[in-house]
């Protein structure tokens, strides 16, 4: 029968307060937002070939292949990402 190992250890006090602080979740949110923004921008009125339009190139390659190694490999980093979770923090600030 396989035991079970514990989650994996803990970083160091210094790395940890760093990266969950209140700025570190404020900055990245406010970074996602922008290219949130950016990237709907193109979509709606950007051109019409793929090739020089940015949104396609960002929804398939960057988000969609490049989002999930990362989630692979540091856990759940689209909790920190959303620009939808940045907006509501914001609105509820």
């Amino acid at each position: 029968m396989l035991e079970r190992t514990s989650a994996g250890r803990e970083l160091p006090d210094g790395l940890q307060r760093t990266l969950l602080s209140t700025w570190l979740r404020v900055l990245l949110g406010a970074a996602s937002t922008v290219i949130f923004v950016v990237v709907a921008a193109a979509a709606l009125v950007g051109e019409d070939r793929v090739l020089q339009n940015i949104a396609p190139t960002f929804v398939w390659v960057v988000f969609w292949v490049g989002l999930v190694p990362c989630v692979v490999l540091f856990g759940n980093l689209w909790a920190v990402l959303s620009p939808f979770r940045a907006i509501a923090d914001a609105v509820a600030w």
